[in-house]
């Protein structure tokens, strides 16, 4: 192993207890949280900033570059912006938009069934069904999805700063024309409501607005994709509880958070700074030292979760944080249900006859649709 790689294993331990204080990759003390209860405990906290300005954050970053993003801020900041957008993403708009969501579901299934009798399933359903969902919640034009869903998919790869940097001003550049479109010409949609309400009214900044159309954006287009990947091949492996997820919405709700919990894509919950001494089991974070709450363990904690590495869909508690917890839980948490539930319930119930081929693709044998 690599020094290189060494730094790598410390600053993501597979640990299990009490909070670890270790060295954060720009060399200042960092916590690493595993307990499930803890985390919660820290993702609640008022003294453990999410904000990357503050000395001893873990990855500090000079946001005087540029102007933050929602998960960036802390309170009132981050409560006063987040009231702005929140009724969009509440159960009531995702309810409305499952129909559109099920006609996008269907039609690119129908899409792939024509094309033959093998399918990238991440590049024909997965990337642009996650795509379509957040476009037609924020009435962005879904032509332009996949622009946006390669977009996201280069934020999301940490290996490329160049290239991350790039994306980054190209999707800035996007939504700048964007919000000015809404600001010309006012409309009913969120980002019509904000030009024409809280810009107006001094509630937000042109830049934060077109930060927060930026986060709101990018956010699900990867990490949802990836979700409906990894819930198809899960429950390939699981036939029982794949006929449940057809027949039973609720049993389709409760796979798609056991899904969530048992793969836990978003390991870090964003990282904290400590602004005062905090308790966390029992132990003492010094203000100023980093914090690292890890959901993924959090979300296999034995002490919460029985058996934790089964795939489940009856657990009695699934207290999981895949949506994160406290000020910062996921505004996108109900789509991303919705989007999942819509996603393995029409594959499933189109095609009966899934099957894996080529590593991570799947292969599509018989094309009968069984609606």
């Amino acid at each position: 192993m690599s020094s290189q790689d060494e730094g790598a294993e410390a600053r993501r331990p597979e640990i299990a207890g009490n909070p670890v204080r270790g060295v954060g990759p720009n060399g200042t003390p960092i916590w690493y949280i595993s307990r499930n209860a803890d985390v919660h405990d820290v993702l609640a906290c008022r003294f453990a900033s999410s904000d990357p300005s503050r000395p001893g954050f873990p990855e500090p970053e000079d946001l005087q570059a540029r102007t933050p993003f929602l998960i960036e801020l802390d309170a009132p900041r981050h409560a006063q912006l987040r009231r702005l957008v929140l009724p969009e993403f509440g159960t009531r708009p995702v309810k409305l938009l499952e129909p559109l969501l099920q006609a996008s579901a269907e039609q690119l299934i129908a899409d792939m069934c024509a094309s033959g009798p093998k399918a990238d399933l991440r590049e024909a359903f997965a990337k642009p069904l996650a795509s379509l969902a957040i476009c037609h919640l924020l009435a962005v034009p879904a032509a332009d999805g996949p622009l946006l869903s390669g977009f996201a998919e280069t934020l999301a790869n940490d290996g490329d700063v160049e290239a991350q940097g790039e994306a980054l001003a190209a999707v800035t550049a996007y939504m700048e024309q964007f919000v000015s479109g809404r600001i010309a010409r006012p409309s009913t949609d969120l980002f019509g409501r904000l030009a024409g309400g809280a810009l107006k009214e001094g509630q937000i900044t042109r830049e934060e607005l077109v930060a927060l159309s930026i986060l709101l954006l990018m956010a699900g287009h990867d990490t949802n994709a990836k979700m409906i990947l990894l819930g198809v091949g899960t429950l390939l492996d699981h036939p029982a509880a794949r006929e449940r997820v057809i027949n039973d919405p609720t049993a389709a709700y409760a796979a798609v958070d056991e899904l969530i919990r048992l793969h836990s894509i978003a390991n870090d919950d964003g990282f904290r700074v400590a602004t005062a001494d905090i308790d966390v089991g029992g132990i003492v974070i010094p203000a100023g030292e980093g914090i690292v709450p890890l959901s993924r363990q959090a979300n296999h904690d034995p002490a919460v979760f029985c058996n934790p590495s089964d795939f489940d869909i009856d657990r009695n508690t699934n207290r999981h944080l895949g949506f994160g917890f406290g000020p910062h839980l996921c505004l996108g948490r109900q789509l991303a249900r919705a989007t999942q539930v819509i996603a393995y319930r029409s594959l499933f119930g189109s095609i009966r006859e899934l099957r894996r081929a080529d590593g991570e693709k799947l292969i599509v044998t018989g094309w009968v649709l069984t609606k």
